[in-house]
């Protein structure tokens, strides 16, 4: 099965690329000594399992600090954000001690900058390098977000929850509309018949610019070969960002280790169906993180997310050109028009 770095385009200039291991090593050596460097280290990982991206929009920046100081991160001005907001984009980081790095920095620059503010229309995107995965490696990582997403909008993002700009997966058009559905349910067939093509570009040319604000937006597959991550509210607690990053490597790291075939963990989520199956299948996923996502009531958010994967993977057993042909009095255009509804609702919520 093809990985994705088959096909990937190069980054453009624009965004960042790994930096020079001299540029990196001098920066390493001027926060050695400050003990933040080692608390915002992430779970271990390097460049052949992901690259992390990071992207922080902030208000009210006054420009009291150097941006010649700032080597992991470039700033911009961003005209949707209020009183001077920018966003700080960090360069491609390959490995835990440089996401610890460039985070030690971001804590800093916030220090000096006393009178930042991170309101409503603030977030914070990871981005994550998916050009190692194959197909079957993909379909596994799609699963194992979509049975987590209740719970992840929960511990790391409930305020975001009803956010145009971080629409969750189950009510984006990814699965709601029926061309792109079926884009997904060919994938999945794919991956189970380990039929072989360039799955990359075809994701690139057809899942629409709509997708883009969903929670998990697959739009820059196209350009960057990176998965999008919007959940978090802007915040100056870097903990909860290196937490966060952590969870989102272990969920990639737990889909590189079903890569023979996609079924396998599909029937494993098939069978979830307990308490004790859900904490075993979180601990399969989190490991030692798994207190991270243990939180009051954790079965209920795991149910709707199993229950809503178990739906995906049983459309996905049906013939592709069946999702295509659906009738306008049946329970997928149902399920549809309550989505439509959600959304309106949301556009409410966030202007209103």
């Amino acid at each position: 099965m093809k990985a994705l770095i088959d096909w990937r385009h190069p980054l453009p200039d624009g965004v960042g690329r790994v930096p020079q291991e001299d540029v990196l090593s001098e920066h390493l050596k001027r926060f050695s000594k400050k003990k933040t460097n080692n608390d915002f280290e992430t779970l271990k990982f390097d460049e052949s399992l992901t690259m992390v991206g990071i992207e922080v929009e902030m208000e009210n920046y006054k420009g009291d600090q150097d941006e010649n100081d700032l080597i992991y991160w470039a700033k911009d001005v961003d005209p949707s954000l209020r009183n001077s907001g920018i966003e700080l984009r960090s360069v491609v980081l390959p490995s835990q001690k440089y996401v610890a790095a460039a985070l030690t920095e971001l804590s800093s620059f916030l220090k000096a900058q006393s009178r930042h503010d991170f309101s409503w229309r603030t977030s914070i995107h990871v981005h994550l390098d998916i050009t190692r995965l194959n197909l079957i490696e993909f379909c596994n990582f799609f699963l194992v977000y979509c049975s987590l997403e209740p719970l992840l909008f929960k511990v790391f993002a409930e305020e975001r929850r009803n956010s145009v700009y971080c629409v969750p997966l189950f009510e984006s058009s990814l699965l709601t509309n029926k061309r792109e559905s079926a884009l997904l349910a060919n994938l999945f067939k794919s991956a189970k018949d380990r039929r072989d093509f360039n799955w990359g570009s075809s994701l690139g040319a057809e899942w629409s610019k709509d997708v883009k604000y969903s929670a998990i937006n697959f739009f820059r597959l196209s350009d960057l070969g990176t998965v999008e991550f919007r959940h978090l509210a802007g915040t100056n607690k870097i903990e909860r960002i290196r937490d966060w990053i952590s969870a989102l490597i272990s969920m990639l790291g737990c889909a590189r280790g079903y890569n023979e075939k996609v079924s396998t963990l599909a029937e494993i989520i098939k069978a979830l169906n307990t308490k004790s199956n859900y904490f075993n299948y979180l601990e399969s996923i989190f490991g030692d993180l798994t207190k991270l996502v243990i939180i009051p009531d954790y079965e209920q958010y795991m149910v709707k997310g199993v229950r809503k994967c178990k739906e995906i993977l049983a459309s996905h057993g049906k013939v592709v050109s069946s999702l295509v042909k659906v009738s306008d009095n049946g329970a997928v255009s149902k399920h549809i028009k309550e989505i439509k509804e959600k959304q309106q609702q949301r556009l409410k919520r966030t202007y209103d």
